[in-house]
């Protein structure tokens, strides 16, 4: 039977309801009287005052600086606000840091994918495909690094083949981060899970499953790997590598993104997740492109190879024969 939308929607991204209950008191708006707020700005200062030596405080009052407010309210206040500020600022330079490091981690991808593709132009250089993933996993990782300071990365992707009956599938080819080197190589079948829900999508979009422990098995297919490293996936988003070939798209590889912390990637990750698959891919699908070129020149050098090996056994008298009857 088939699923309803709704059904879908929940199934991927299977968000935790939750809710609370308020009674009626809790719902009135409180405002505080203005002796409360003085009362609480003056026994703020008044704390504060309790620090600075009596001497400095006589000084400070004969000065007669502010005569219509108490110095304890006037500590208080410049306090309080001096602080804010701070806070701002260190939240401002936090936040712009985070931002440094994201787009330098950007632009390292890119520098790789630029350097990676001249060198499979350059056959003599052209690196393997598995020392390209490598590069690709450790520039994502510093990148969502970047942005989940708090969180422990795991980077791995995987690139389209077949397994071992010959079926269509998505094959580990490189990882990084918390990812355990112990793990072993899996396939993950191109009519289930993940590769499933990208593809009957078009291709299109991320999937973000925010409590991997939580999700059906339908979707979020538990492997050995899962089972016995448990607690180094608990929340995931993954996006499609594509390239275009003519009319269609071709999907052939996925980035997963994973971390050890539940509700790790939200919605505002997902530009992120795709751009990063998508320069993975120009590099992926270059190289792609020289394997199969590589493939097809050795074919045809096998086929004249072989033709010529007929020739060559081919009786001499045979190709008198063959010469006359051209001559008649």
């Amino acid at each position: 039977m088939q699923k309803s939308l709704s059904e879908q929607i929940s199934g991927l991204f299977l968000v935790e309801k939750t809710h609370k209950f308020y009674s009626d008191s809790e719902l009135h708006p409180f405002f505080p009287s203005k002796n409360t707020i003085k009362l609480f700005f003056s026994n703020i200062g008044k704390m504060l005052l309790s620090f600075i030596p009596p001497s400095a405080v006589k000084g400070l009052k004969k000065l007669n600086l502010f005569d219509f407010v108490y110095y304890e309210e006037a500590l208080a206040i410049a306090i309080i606000i001096s602080a804010i500020i701070i806070a701002f600022y260190l939240g401002y330079t936090n936040s712009i840091n985070k931002h440094i490091k994201l787009f330098k981690a950007i632009h390292k991808n890119s520098h790789h994918c630029r350097n990676s593709i001249v060198k499979i132009q350059n056959k003599s250089k052209s690196p393997p495909i598995s020392e390209l993933c490598s590069h690709i996993c450790n520039d994502t990782l510093e990148a969502f690094e970047a942005c989940k300071s708090k969180k422990t990365i795991g980077v791995a992707i995987r690139l389209s083949g077949f397994d071992n009956s010959h079926r269509g599938c998505y094959t580990t080819i490189s990882k990084a981060g918390n990812l355990s080197e112990s793990r072993q190589i899996t396939h993950l079948n191109k009519k289930q899970g993940v590769a499933k829900i990208l593809l009957d999508q078009h291709k299109n979009g991320c999937v973000i499953f925010p409590n991997t422990h939580k999700a059906s098995p339908d979707e979020f297919i538990r492997t050995d790997n899962e089972l016995q490293f448990k607690d180094e996936v608990k929340s995931m988003i993954a996006a499609p590598i594509c390239i275009q070939e003519g009319n269609g798209g071709e999907m052939i590889g996925i980035l997963h993104i994973s971390s050890s912390g539940k509700k790790a990637f939200n919605q505002d990750d997902v530009a992120l997740a795709k751009a990063l698959a998508d320069i993975a891919a120009a590099t992926i699908a270059s190289k792609k492109k020289e394997i199969e070129n590589s493939d097809s020149e050795e074919q045809s050098q096998t086929q004249q190879q072989a033709t010529f090996s007929i020739k060559i056994a081919q009786p001499r008298s045979t190709r008198k024969h063959s010469r006359a009857n051209r001559r008649r």
